[in-house]
């Protein structure tokens, strides 16, 4: 009769917690030459974590326990995961340091790439959005790490090799060298560039491994968002007005907001009763509101206004007819993690719509603030900064930030009149 014991590919914490002691010693491969060792049953039955390599210098096989199995919480065990990240920094560093594995000190142990990830944002949570945070953690969990081994020391990338695996894994989220993701590169290289400069800056390792230098990336074409001209327009609005009548009345009115006022969809769909003054005819956007792009306690504390027009007022009144919510202007749909409408719900319909511009390209929400500034100034003859005061966008350069806090308001509120004007001509209802 056989003595193998047929473990699971995926060896689990659970799995190592309930596995029986024999009555002889059992290792469990844990891969990367790290190994659970349980005792015997008559000699304690014990579970630990021991790593096995050879010695930089003598090439003998040499080891080295990581610590016990966690048997409860807090009773001080590891995960294998754990185990795992702790055994490849420790394996890591006697290589590079030519010493045994349990002759590294202290000071010589480094993080591992998620250890520093974590350590990083909790210090940003202090500085920016928690949307942002929430959007860069999504970037790590979804494009990075699946990609990029992040158990891994952090230093283990500053070798050619470790380099060599960033660029290939950012050339995979780019859709390959000839692929088209540019902007979710940028991102997710730019949030690399942003951890190991954090290491760096610790002294957990020497140099960054993260190229941003624009003159050694390859060149790659700006695209925006797909917009419509002023001539495609009126079948846009009539698309609007023809098969609106089959999306929810919220997600509608929502998508005129955005339609009279060019305010992002994040912004619009986030819109409280309390914001709007109908007697001063004015809506006041916290700065702070998640969708206006301000920077956390640097410009948050300036608060984006809207004069209200009676179009927008009109639209409000016909909003309020179906308020499901005392506090958010545009209300969920259904069931939703938002107390408001979802962000994606004004794309949704457009998409829903087929909206396609001339060059055939699919029109989303925020393609319809290059028609608004664009035709603002074609049609309505407004002027530039006007139009971008009215789309959120605040002075560049920190001396102009700091001292123009001019709103222009009259000025916005007679374009948005006519604005208004001119859709409704077109066949936009209200």
């Amino acid at each position: 009769m056989s003595n193998k014991i047929n473990h699971p590919d995926k060896i689990t914490l659970p799995y190592l917690q309930k596995f029986e002691p024999r009555d002889r010693r059992i290792r469990i491969s844990l891969g990367n030459d790290l190994y659970c060792i349980v005792r015997a049953k008559d000699d304690s039955g014990s579970k630990s974590y021991v790593g096995k390599m050879r010695h930089p210098i003598t090439k003998k096989w040499t080891e080295k326990t990581i610590g016990k199995v966690q048997l409860e919480k807090g009773d001080g065990g590891l995960t294998p995961e754990a185990a795992k990240r702790e055994w490849l920094q420790i394996k890591h560093q006697s290589k590079e340091n030519k010493c045994h594995p349990n002759k590294l000190r202290k000071d010589q142990e480094v993080k591992s790439l998620i250890e520093v990830k974590d350590e990083l944002f909790t210090i940003l949570k202090t500085k920016i959005k928690a949307s942002t945070i929430r959007e860069y953690e999504r970037q790590f969990k979804f494009n990075i790490l699946p990609l990029l081994d992040g158990d891994a020391p952090i230093n283990s990338y500053t070798t050619d090799s470790g380099a060599g695996i960033i660029d290939d894994v950012l050339i995979k989220i780019r859709g390959g060298n000839d692929g088209t993701k540019n902007e979710l590169e940028r991102k997710c290289r730019g949030l690399l560039h942003r951890t190991f400069n954090y290491a760096q800056s610790k002294r957990w390792i020497k140099f960054n491994p993260v190229i941003t230098n624009r003159d050694l990336l390859p060149t790659h074409k700006t695209t925006h968002h797909p917009k419509l001209d002023w001539d495609e327009v009126p079948s846009f609005i009539d698309k609007i007005e023809t098969f609106g009548w089959n999306s929810p009345p919220q997600q509608v009115l929502c998508t005129k907001f955005i339609l009279l006022t060019g305010l992002r969809a994040g912004a619009s769909v986030r819109l409280k009763w309390k914001w709007v003054d109908f007697d001063k005819k004015v809506i006041s956007i916290p700065g702070s509101t998640s969708g206006l792009k301000r920077n956390r306690f640097k410009n948050d504390d300036r608060p984006h206004l809207i004069p209200l027009t009676e179009d927008i007022e009109q639209l409000l009144q016909s909003a309020e007819k179906w308020k499901l919510n005392e506090e958010y202007v545009f209300a969920p749909i259904t069931h939703s993690r938002y107390p408001h409408l979802d962000p994606q719900s004004p794309n949704n319909f457009i998409r829903a719509l087929g909206i396609k511009n001339k060059e055939g390209r699919t029109v989303v929400a925020h393609g319809w603030r290059g028609t608004f500034c664009t035709e603002g100034i074609n049609v309505i003859k407004a002027e530039l900064d006007v139009i971008k005061k009215q789309m959120g966008h605040l002075p560049k350069g920190k001396v102009n930030n700091a001292y123009d806090k001019s709103e222009r308001l009259e000025e916005r509120r007679d374009f948005l009149t006519k604005w208004g004007n001119e859709l409704t001509k077109l066949g936009l209802k209200l």
